[in-house]
């Protein structure tokens, strides 16, 4: 991020934008490559874009509201799709806004839920913590570490520095630090107490009425349900729904503004803004397995 907010430059309204395919571009002793690698990132985040930054977040909605209030995953599709665009149309401007209010309404929710899922369960917590160190260095736990890590933060991915570009401050060193904030609240703090709700909830390895063992988003449903009873599915559907949902609009802009690196062309991003939002109804619609 504050390589990032170093090398930015201005768009044709003005406006800064960077990122580290203009890392790449300007700062590499070796232009030429840099230039390669910098096309390569672009290509690769636009990819993201569609795929962890959209399909999954509209795919883990669709799972808590069919989950939780039987909603067709058709429908809510459609709805995603249809916000998306209509938000992204407003810009950065009105991405900024949507996420400032979405994304602190989340974090309060779901903060509060699973802290009380720890308290009320305190006695299991012991043997949830000696279930997870037990499990966690097996070659197929560092795996999922390793690309649910990514899912949570963006560390190393370097998306996060093309939002990190725009910011309206002149020091990059202080946009590097509030970046920062960003993976130990996701992963530290968040992630941190999902897994130790799921540990201490005993729901871990329960299956639905299907017979399918309960994992992602209805996995933490049914812990949520275990302890607060229907009201605790409203609130982690709200959550997951707001939290996704601003993921959503959040990714949208890192991924437009690598396709205008591109294309270098801003008036080609309505077919971007209109696939995106294809994107996310697809997402909704398929399965778990197919969107990661």
């Amino acid at each position: 991020s504050t390589l990032c907010v170093r090398y930015r430059v201005r768009d044709h309204k003005g406006k800064p934008v960077g990122g580290p395919m203009y890392v790449l571009q300007n700062a590499f002793p070796y232009k030429r490559m840099g230039r390669i690698l910098a096309v390569l990132f672009a290509i690769f985040a636009v990819l993201a874009s569609f795929g962890m930054g959209n399909m999954t977040q509209g795919n883990s909605i669709a799972e808590a509201l069919a989950v939780t209030f039987g909603v067709d995953r058709t429908v809510t599709g459609l709805v995603i799709g249809i916000f998306t665009i209509l938000v992204i149309l407003g810009g950065i401007d009105k991405i900024a806004r949507v996420t400032e209010y979405l994304v602190p309404c989340m974090a309060v929710f779901y903060l509060f839920g699973t802290g009380m899922v720890i308290f009320t369960h305190l006695h299991n917590l012991p043997a949830g913590i000696l279930q997870i160190l037990c499990g966690a260095f097996c070659p197929e736990a560092m795996r999922y570490g390793v690309s649910r890590g990514v899912f949570s933060n963006e560390a190393g991915l370097g998306a996060a520095g093309i939002s990190a570009a725009c910011a309206d401050t002149p020091d990059a060193v202080r946009q590097g630090y509030i970046s920062m904030t960003g993976v130990f609240i996701d992963t530290i703090v968040i992630c941190s107490l999902t897994g130790l709700a799921i540990a201490s909830s005993g729901m871990l390895g329960q299956r639905d009425a299907q017979g399918e063992l309960l994992n992602g988003t209805a996995l933490m449903i049914a812990v949520f349900s275990a302890t607060f009873g229907r009201a605790g599915e409203w609130m982690l559907a709200l959550s997951i729904a707001l939290f996704a949902f601003a993921t959503i609009i959040a990714w949208e802009y890192q991924g437009e503004k690598a396709f205008e690196y591109l294309a270098g062309n801003s008036r080609r991003t309505g077919w971007y803004r209109l696939c995106y939002g294809m994107f996310a109804f697809f997402g909704a619609v398929c399965s778990l397995e197919a969107v990661c």
